[in-house]
């Protein structure tokens, strides 16, 4: 009875995947270069003596990891600050150990053991994510080893960090802090193929439509005086803000003066605009904060305004303010800040506006080939082995971040399909499982690593496709690998352990 039940507490759907997804990816880089296809097996070996280690070591207690989450942190902390003196420089980021002829990535531990600790933190009695002092200490979590992977820089390793936010956003976050950087990303896209005024007019236009729209729909009475005071500095911001967008635009100072703002049809449209929308925001802030006094007070209240919500009209405003003058800069100095980045970062960006023909002989090389490559496969696929671009090896490094470009040439559009609903079915288990967890700590390391996969595989993929820019993101459990490889098999065994605790726990 113990052996059925425990057996039943083995995820072995996960499993049983994972596998697959491994065998597969041992059979397309062995079709690439058949030395790798032996190595990866070696490497999937070694893997599982890792895991067999940590079963054995974590057999002492129950709650290993989440007793040891801190040892970990420090361990992975220190480890990214090692190899910032001594780590040996690949493609231009210094991310790598070499220990016996094998490249050893640290950052591959610091994912597991950030996910460790933060889910430690929320574990503990007392803390919430809700609260400024849990959610301070949790970003500062994650500041530590994003500072340390940027000054490598590894810009692949720092885009999957995000994956933690989303998991924080499961246990309670805000979704402002989601947004955040995926609104600073896309103003800094757009900057670059947009005219900075308009660009920044559209956003400033979209968040005062919302902001109305907001009013329109709620009653009075559901509004409280410090919501109310919020969006009356939040509209009075965005008014001023138009305001010196209209004002302080560059060609202000220049020998035409004034008259310039209007010198041609768009700066015509942007600036009037400006001006405009400075006047209906001030005039909407204007007629809420009357229609709310009429309401609740006398006009001789209305005139009494206390300090604290005059605390809250300043944040409002500020908030709005600030923000919007962090996206105009970002949205102004796009092009500088373009200019500024390495050539080959700089390149990769600007394939994904201007095509990968334009860089064909640089940056765009890989892109071009990987096109080609998948879109030669069809249907069907020209069958294993017999990939004419793998076998010409005109993609380089095939079987590592551009392995999925052979299973679109070999194995045609129905196996690409099948390899994509398998990763589907993957990360949905994951995200399942990790919903039952009864502990914080599970729940929310089940939620990091299914993150991290989600985000591993929809960046590769956009990658390989020319959706995405080419960052060095390898394909989970599918591409060639030492380090990243064992990150992977170890984050889902430790994900697998806690379930089986949480499972047995249950019954």
């Amino acid at each position: 009875m113990l052996q059925t039940r425990s057996n039943k507490s083995i995820d072995w759907l996960i499993i049983t995947i994972v596998l697959i997804i491994m065998g597969f990816g041992v059979a397309n880089i062995y079709s690439v270069d058949p030395d790798y296809g032996m190595k990866q097996i070696v490497r999937i070996g070694l893997g599982f003596g890792v895991i067999f280690g940590f079963l054995i070591i974590t057999s002492i207690s129950k709650n290993f990891f989440d007793i040891y989450a801190g040892v970990f942190y420090i361990i992975g902390v220190l480890a990214l600050v090692g190899v910032l003196f001594v780590g040996k420089e690949i493609n231009g980021a210094k991310a790598w150990y070499s220990i016996g002829g094998v490249g050893i990535q640290p950052v591959e531990l610091m994912k597991i053991a950030t996910g460790l600790m933060i889910g430690h933190v929320l574990n503990t009695p007392g803390n919430d994510i809700k609260t400024p002092k849990t959610f301070l200490f949790c970003m500062g979590l994650l500041a530590i080893p994003a500072i340390l992977i940027l000054l490598q820089p590894d810009v692949g390793s720092l885009f999957v960090f995000g994956a933690f936010l989303l998991a924080l956003y499961r246990e309670g976050m805000s979704p402002f802090w989601l947004l955040v950087p995926i609104t600073l990303g896309g103003v800094f896209l757009l900057g670059i193929i947009w005219d900075s005024h308009f660009l920044v007019l559209i956003i400033g236009f979209l968040l005062l439509i919302f902001l109305i729209i907001f009013l329109l729909n709620i009653s009075r009475p559901q509004l409280s005086m410090r919501e109310m005071h919020l969006l009356l500095g939040a509209l009075v911001g965005i008014s001023i803000f138009f305001l010196m967008n209209f004002i302080f635009t560059d060609k202000f100072y220049n020998e035409k003066g004034f008259l310039n703002l209007f010198n041609n049809r768009l700066d015509f449209i942007v600036n009037l605009s400006s001006a405009v929308l400075s006047l209906i925001a001030l005039l909407s802030a204007l007629g809420m904060y009357l229609s709310y006094h009429n309401y609740h007070y006398s006009i001789r209240k209305i005139l009494n305004v206390q300090a604290s919500h005059f605390r809250q009209f300043i944040t409002g405003f500020l908030i709005i303010f600030t923000s919007l003058g962090i996206i105009s800069f970002i949205a102004y100095k796009a092009l500088d800040i373009l200019d500024k980045l390495p050539t080959h970062q700089r390149e990769r960006i600007l394939v994904l506006f201007e095509g990968e023909a334009k860089y064909r002989d640089t940056s765009g090389y890989n892109l071009l080939y990987s096109k080609t490559a998948i879109g030669s496969g069809e249907l069907w696929g020209t069958g294993w082995n017999k990939g004419t671009i793998t076998d010409g090896r005109f993609v380089p490094e095939q079987w590592t971040d551009y392995i999925f470009c052979t299973v679109g040439e070999e194995w045609g559009f129905i196996g690409s399909s099948l390899l994509v609903i398998l990763y589907g079915i993957l990360i949905a288990r994951i995200f399942f499982l990790a919903e039952k967890q009864k502990k914080i700590f599970s729940r929310y390391f089940g939620y990091s690593i299914g993150s991290i996969l989600m985000l591993h595989f929809f960046v590769n993929i956009g990658m390989v496709m020319g959706l995405f820019p080419t960052v060095g993101i390898p394909l989970p459990f599918l591409s060639y690998g030492g380090s990243s490889l064992w990150g992977f098999m170890l984050m889902l065994f430790i994900f697998l352990k806690l379930n089986y605790e949480n499972s047995e726990s249950l019954i």
